[in-house]
């Protein structure tokens, strides 16, 4: 009877240590299956802090730090033509030899100004139209830093900004309007005729390769101002 009883109390005993081992394993492996869970949803909700910073990243053109490499009214006091050095979008017609130039002002923010042009295969045929200019102020800025005018004649007029010019005005970089960083920046770099020849100011050029990604079209060469 002893015999029975023990055998009893160890079978209990058997059945009681397996229950237990047999919660421990269900508890781990739900902390298994759990643990992937909470890391992809920490992953997840890490992507989503990111993507909204960089959509909400303010652009260059509107950082305050620099708005005093961005005054317009500056800008367009430069006298004689104004060339396109390289840009990284591709216009309607292949960009070469793209000017600008002031030829009438009219108040402190209208300007006209003449657009030229080469047409591409006929290195000598330039076209050239007049376009308004019209000065404006984008995002905090407290001085004109941009300008509404037509950059191409089938095209309406479209508001750019003028994202960076040196203190030397030797060269200046626009941009097409957006809201963020989140869109591409459609940039121009330009320089004076005066030095147009002439290498990139190094904070200019910088400017540009930091914030004007994709495609890098040379617009100005040499002969463009015996055209």
């Amino acid at each position: 009877r002893s015999a029975g009883v023990r055998g009893l109390c160890l079978g209990s005993f058997l059945l009681h240590a397996f229950k237990r081992v047999r919660k421990r394993v269900l508890r781990m492996s739900r902390i298994i299956v759990c643990l992937p869970l909470v890391l992809f949803a920490a992953s997840s909700l890490t992507s989503e802090i990111s993507e909204h910073e960089n959509h909400e990243a303010t652009p260059f053109e509107e950082d305050e730090c620099y708005f005093a490499y961005q005054n317009a009214s500056e800008a367009v006091q430069i006298k004689g033509k104004i060339y396109v050095k390289s840009q990284n979008f591709n216009s309607s017609l292949p960009p070469l030899c793209d000017s600008a130039e002031r030829i009438a002002s009219f108040n402190a923010t209208h300007y006209l100004f003449s657009l030229a042009a080469v047409i591409p295969h006929f290195p000598k045929f330039v076209v050239k139209f007049n376009t308004s200019f019209v000065l404006s102020m984008t995002g905090n800025h407290c001085e004109y830093n941009a300008m509404t005018y037509r950059y191409e004649t089938r095209q309406p007029p479209k508001l750019r900004k003028l994202m960076y010019m040196n203190d030397n005005r030797t060269c200046m970089i626009f941009v097409d309007e957006r809201n963020s960083t989140a869109e591409a920046a459609r940039c121009q770099l330009l320089q004076p005729e005066k030095y147009a020849d002439e290498k990139v100011p190094d904070d200019c050029q910088k400017v540009y390769d930091d914030n004007c990604p994709g495609l890098n079209i040379t617009v100005y060469h040499s002969y463009c101002k015996n055209l």
